[in-house]
């Protein structure tokens, strides 16, 4: 490490509803950082970076622990055990790296043990064998907790070591069967997640009573919202059909679904109860004069731009040939909805951006990333906030986590500062991590709920 990174920590004091520079770091003279990847797992961070020297890439990675020291870590340079899905803390300071594998559509998890102390690792005995894709894994009351997907069944498996100690299965209804397992995507219900995630056609949401399929059906015998519940004490099914038309996006925050509905000449928000798939609020925003002109935001992930440059006239103009998406987060006692497009002229792409070959270790790793990453190609979408008793309106000055994380990005941006960018999230606060290009420094950002 000391071959790449000089530490400079930055005390700073920010408001509690702001950011604030958390760690500062110089990378040596004649090192470039080409690609940084942030993995967050409980109290553990990994840091990949990608880093060139004379025309050399090199890769590096780091443990980070809560003082955010960065620490080499021992031993775990390879193609599979960079694909880490799962960091587990033993006695004595001993770390267990759980990391994927893929050998002829059979996935696999293994696992390496580190101690910091000693600088040794070894390869813990025997391996996993997982049905399906792998949506992510979890570490839940000293628990180790793995999802998976295979053929229209969520696997959810408790492992001791590399064995499984127990195993449940929710079978989702026929209809849900069909989705291919890289239409699927797994996340905490209220959690932000990325556009790559919330544009999935199958969703599901864990809390710790329910567990969530949200399918998007858009075949040609029947466009609706299917939403399917398995209670995870008794094992009660309920299953809901909610038909619809257009270009629609659905999620579910609490006992509410939420569905978007894009169009030309007009955008709609329904919502429906959960329990009695009945419609109990509608918003309708129209192509009139005084709405057309209403600012939204753009990004674009390959060329790492973001702003407040295209209306919304545009945005639905554009819409018919983009996926929608729709996020549903608590902000008080509001609800903030990130109501949006997406667009990407290089086709479909794995997560993060990602193409099927390359990617192929990070995708199975699946939603285990815990990153709000907006996706390769182009994101248009603004915020829109309220609640039942008061109504929904447009917000242009949101305080919800995302909107502050545009809000800087927006400024360094116009001082073309940042060429590289990662994200983590950490008791429900975002880290961001952004790469100086001008001053070669890679820089951790906090932004607080």
């Amino acid at each position: 490490m000391r071959y790449w990174l000089a530490c400079l920590f930055i005390s700073t004091s920010f408001t509690a509803r702001s950011q604030q520079v958390i760690k500062e770091y110089e990378i040596r003279e004649k090192y470039f950082l080409d690609d940084v990847e942030l993995l967050s797992f409980e109290d553990t961070l990994i840091v990949n970076l990608s880093l060139r020297f004379q025309g050399v890439s090199q890769l590096a990675t780091f443990l980070v622990p809560r003082d955010m020291s960065f620490l080499s870590m021992p031993n775990l340079h390879g193609t599979n055990k960079n694909a880490i899905c799962g960091v587990e803390s033993l006695p004595g300071g001993i770390k267990r790296f759980y990391y994927a594998d893929q050998a002829k559509s059979k996935f696999t998890i293994q696992a390496i043990e580190a101690d910091f102390k000693k600088r040794s690792t070894i390869d813990f005995p025997g391996e996993l064998v997982l049905n399906g894709k792998m949506l992510t894994m979890l570490t839940d009351d000293n628990q180790v907790v793995i999802f998976s997907y295979d053929k229209g069944t969520i696997y959810e498996v408790v492992i001791d070591g590399l064995k499984a100690s127990s195993k449940k299965s929710y079978q989702l209804p026929e209809s849900m069967t069909s989705v291919n397992a890289r239409d699927v995507t797994l996340c905490v219900e209220g959690d932000h997640v990325g556009v790559v995630e919330a544009k999935s056609n199958l969703k599901i949401f864990l809390n710790d009573e329910w567990i969530t399929a949200v399918h998007d059906n858009s075949g040609y015998s029947s466009t609706h919202t299917a939403v399917t519940r398995f209670e995870r004490s008794s094992g009660k099914v309920v299953t809901q059909t909610i038909p619809t038309k257009g270009k629609f996006s659905s999620t579910i925050l609490d006992t509410l679904v939420y569905r978007t509905i894009n169009g030309k000449s007009a955008f709609k928000l329904e919502i429906f109860g959960v329990n009695s798939a009945s419609k109990i609020h509608e918003y309708n925003i129209a192509a009139l004069p005084a709405n057309e002109e209403q600012l939204v935001y753009f990004r674009e992930g390959r060329a790492n731009t973001i702003g407040k440059i295209e209306t919304l006239k545009h945005m639905m103009k554009t819409s018919p040939a983009c996926e929608p998406f729709v996020v549903a987060q608590y902000q008080g006692n509001t609800t903030v909805l990130t109501w949006g497009t997406y667009f990407d002229d290089n086709g479909a792409m794995g997560p993060g951006g990602l193409d099927p070959i390359t990617g192929m270790a990070k995708m199975i790793i699946g939603t285990t990333i815990k990153q709000i990453a907006p996706g390769p190609g182009v994101s248009r979408y603004f915020y829109l906030q309220g609640n039942l008793n008061d109504g929904f309106t447009l917000n242009d000055n949101s305080d919800c986590l995302r909107a502050r994380v545009d809000a800087f990005e927006t400024a360094q941006q116009k001082d073309a500062a940042t060429k590289r960018k990662s994200y983590f999230k950490i008791n429900g606060d975002i880290v961001a991590a952004y790469y100086l290009s001008k001053s070669n420094k890679l820089i951790f950002v906090k932004f607080s709920r």
